[in-house]
């Protein structure tokens, strides 16, 4: 090829770029993206919608731009967006919201606009992967002492009492996290004793997950001893409190604990540990563990 015909083709003209569809997320530069973002999480047009929110979680992968979504007022709406009739939006916002509380930022953001509130009704959303990202949220924000009042002032325990005995073995575990979190402060011992916290912890130790820890293997003995940690670090932390104790003994817990000491799961042997040494610090819990014959 002559340097002429080389030039002409260096310097062809291009057919101008193909235009973006109106509901597509182009992302914007420096500091308007995130304002631009939550401009388009609001927009009317459910497919901008549910793509700008599918945008934000890829977002919040970062925490500058949660701090900076949070700046530009995304958590004052983004909780509304999970009680919408469409099954992707609720998705796609739960997500956010987990991902969400996992940031330090995230989490001060979710209570200021006081998210626990709106997405209550979640809980009993008929889709498993909306529960369990709202679970997901519940969890990280109760790991801040601000976070743990604030689900008991909103009459979570009773709820996740409830849910501790009525979600589904995939779900069961996620209760339980949000649960031992919430009786970390004494209001969140009250409540969940007051709506028997202990007696469903105790049945959940003694019930098919016990069994199938017991007798399957693989990913179904995987998810039981999952249900098991968690019920068993649950009590540990109730049984803290008196009154937690004497109704472990009086339940029978004390014998559904030590019966895990046999289980091969390294986690549900230590949690049933925690749990047994919270109540033998009493008499009758002495007693009771004796009588199980697990010392010997």
């Amino acid at each position: 090829m002559s340097a002429a015909l080389a030039a002409i083709y260096s310097h062809e003209a291009k057919e101008n770029p193909s235009a973006k569809g109106s509901s597509t997320i182009v992302e914007a530069y420096g500091l308007g993206k995130c304002p631009k973002l939550v401009e388009q999480v609001q927009s009317e047009d459910p497919e901008v919608c549910q793509n700008a929110l599918k945008a934000l979680c890829e977002e919040f992968h970062n925490p500058a731009s949660i701090a900076s979504c949070a700046r530009a007022n995304v958590f004052t709406v983004l909780p509304a967006f999970t009680l919408s009739s469409s099954q992707v939006t609720r998705a796609r916002s739960s997500r956010a919201l987990a991902l969400a509380s996992r940031d330090y930022n995230g989490r001060n953001a979710l209570l200021r606009v006081g998210f626990l509130t709106t997405v209550y009704p979640s809980l009993d959303d008929e889709s498993p992967e909306v529960r369990a990202n709202i679970y997901e949220a519940l969890e990280g924000t109760s790991r801040m002492p601000a976070g743990t009042r604030a689900l008991v002032h909103a009459g979570y325990p009773e709820r996740l009492v409830a849910k501790a005995r009525d979600e589904t073995d995939a779900l069961k575990p996620a209760v339980l996290d949000v649960l031992c979190n919430v009786v970390h402060c004494r209001e969140g011992v009250e409540a969940a004793l007051a709506a028997s916290a202990v007696e469903a912890l105790v049945e959940l130790l003694g019930g098919p997950a016990a069994a199938a820890a017991a007798a399957a293997a693989g990913a179904a003995a995987a998810a039981a001893c999952a249900v098991l940690r968690g019920a068993a670090a649950a009590l540990r932390e109730l049984c803290f409190s008196e009154i937690g104790k004497i109704v472990a003994i009086q339940c029978d817990g004390v014998a559904r604990l030590a019966a895990l000491l046999r289980c091969g799961d390294a986690g549900v042997h230590a949690a049933a540990l925690g749990a047994l040494m919270t109540i033998t610090t009493v008499d009758a819990g002495k007693r009771a563990f004796l009588a199980t014959g697990a010392v010997a």
